[in-house]
């Protein structure tokens, strides 16, 4: 803040005591602006651009919108070049064979105190006429005609009287502001330089120009017709700003793939990284200057790293593992929704617990261009499914907050973790997209969703399992066509419950069954009058009671929601 200041406190002293003129002026405030850019612009750039959503966001404005807005204003400006060409032919081709006919003895004879050798325009007492003056003065009146005979034939409005113009002391004086034509249009100037004369003011004039008013039927009919009445210096000149509005295109494309590749190199140092300490090096480490949320990531993950290393080193002492475990779920504890994340028209609870303290089975509450509830278990316990987990996440956030659909975003995610995944992990994944009491699931491989309607057209207490079709992540290379969306509403009251199967195949104490799906919806069921989070610590205390074990065997998660 100390250099904006400085730099206005300076701007504003040599406006005040030096700057005299409109001119000195602007450019003093043009050149107080750009100091602003160069000073302040970088930083402004570097907080917008830390988070990953806003990189990708901006790639995307990069790489689309704005050469899509380079690409119409570049139409609209060769339209107009064209249509202005096309009108000026007209218009000064008009009067070139009025002028013409007149040198031929055709007209009216007229006595106006014109200079022998006299030919162009003529302001009557009574309007404007176009006079030759050779033998005779020949004259054609054109504030009649001429407009009409534009409206007529072409659709365009010429007004009457045009501005008159001449030099005076070197410089260029008008008089007559012409007539506004009531209609609504692209007003195009149209010059003629040649003789004016006015028994008005008894002046001689180098010109006068037309303002000409085009609607969208005339700049049509313009465009169909002026075809080829660009001339070589107007060619050029419009061919010089294309190259120019291409190179601006390029610019921008290459930013946004150089924003987009960014990202996808950060990520996949990541996933060599976990890659290298799932095969036991653990002197692996990412080397990045990154500043932003990419940047903070590899950090924790260096630390984590390097705790890792020293557990190892120090012979994998129970209490340092104990304490490792408790930082790395600290760090997955960062990756979930915060408590003041609400759904609208949704009331929710959730919760995760790990079976070795970092797990892979997590929900996250995504907001892009609709509300998203994201489920995953990814198969095994501990750092590296807390870590696949993370990788899951974090491209789910980048592909669903730039406003791809639930099918496209797991086709697309499996892509990318394919590779790392394959041969001897996969993911379980259940996607829901809220809009209002509208949802949309997908499931991918993943436990069922559990619908409890309270009050239904058919009746009362009702229990809906859904299971579409769906494989999971990570299984094969390509997940298109393999996959099934389905849509249903919710009514006031309604309950959704997602789980990850560390609950529905949580073992009883003999070993012989699951507590399984059923249970756990005849307990959402019996259960549903309570709130929330009152119903899933009843349905945990139900579990732990089947299976006579306090920790969980495998990792859980557990989404209940009720439609308000």
């Amino acid at each position: 803040m100390k250099k904006f200041y400085l730099v206005t406190g300076f701007f504003l002293l040599g406006f005040l005591f030096f700057v005299r003129g409109t001119l000195p002026a602007i450019l003093f405030t043009l050149s107080y602006l750009i100091l602003l850019g160069i000073l302040f612009l970088p930083g402004l750039v570097s907080k917008s651009l830390y988070s990953l959503k806003n990189r990708l966001l901006f790639s995307h404005i990069l790489a689309s919108i704005i050469p899509t807005l380079l690409v119409f204003f570049l139409v609209a400006l060769f339209a107009y070049i064209m249509m202005a060409s096309f009108t000026n032919s007209l218009v000064l081709g008009w009067i070139d064979l009025k002028l013409s006919e007149l040198r031929s003895g055709m007209g009216e004879e007229v006595n106006f105190p014109l200079r022998k050798g006299f030919e162009g325009m003529v302001e009557g007492r009574d309007g404007f006429y176009l006079v030759v003056y050779r033998e005779k003065q020949r004259g054609f009146r054109i504030d009649r005609d001429m407009p009409e005979f534009f409206r007529r034939e072409y659709l365009l409005w010429v007004s009457f009287p045009p501005v008159l113009y001449r030099y005076e002391d070197g410089k260029l004086k008008t008089e007559g502001k012409g007539r506004d034509e009531e209609v609504k249009g692209i007003t195009i100037p149209v010059i003629y330089v040649g003789d004016v004369y006015s028994l008005k003011t008894h002046r001689e004039y180098y010109g006068a120009f037309f303002q000409v008013k085009a609607t969208l039927s005339s700049f049509v009919n313009g465009l169909i017709k002026g075809k080829g009445v660009i001339g070589n210096r107007m060619f050029l000149a419009f061919l010089l700003l294309a190259v120019l509005f291409s190179f601006v295109n390029l610019a921008a494309v290459v930013g946004g793939i150089w924003i987009s590749r960014d990202v996808a190199r950060a990520v996949e140092e990541l996933s060599f990284a976990v890659q290298a300490v799932r095969g036991g090096d653990l002197s692996v480490r990412i080397e990045s200057p990154r500043k932003d949320q990419l940047g903070d990531l590899f950090s924790d993950f260096n630390a984590m790293v390097e705790r890792l290393r020293n557990l190892v080193e120090k012979e994998k002492s129970a209490s340092e593992l104990e304490h490792e475990l408790k930082i790395a779920r600290k760090i997955q504890l960062k990756l979930l929704p915060p408590q003041k994340v609400s759904i609208p028209g949704i009331d929710y609870a959730a919760l995760t617990l790990a079976a070795r303290g970092v797990g892979g089975d997590f929900y996250d509450i995504i907001k892009g261009k609709d509300w998203f509830v994201a489920m995953a278990d990814v198969s095994g316990k501990g750092l590296h499914s807390s870590l696949y987990g993370a990788m899951l996440k974090g491209t789910l956030l980048a592909l669903l907050t730039s406003g791809a659909g639930l099918e496209d975003a797991a086709v697309r995610a499996n892509s990318l973790l394919y590779p790392y995944l394959r041969p001897n992990y996969f993911i379980t994944l259940s996607l829901l997209r809220f809009r209002g009491r509208e949802v949309e699931f997908l499931r991918a491989g993943h436990t069922p969703l559990i619908i409890h309607r309270p009050i239904w057209e058919g009746g009362i207490d009702k229990l809906e399992y859904l299971v579409p079709e769906g494989m999971g992540i990570g299984l094969v290379e390509d997940l298109w066509g393999r996959l099934e969306t389905v849509k249903f509403r919710l009514s006031p009251g309604d309950s959704i419950l997602l789980f990850t199967d560390g609950l529905s195949e949580l073992p009883s104490r003999d070993g012989k069954e699951f507590f399984g799906v059923e249970r756990i919806g005849k307990v959402l069921r019996k259960y549903h009058h309570l709130s929330l989070r009152e119903i899933i610590s009843r349905l945990l205390r139900e579990a732990e009671a089947f299976s006579g074990k306090e920790i969980p065997p495998d990792d859980i998660a557990i989404f209940l929601g009720r439609a308000k």
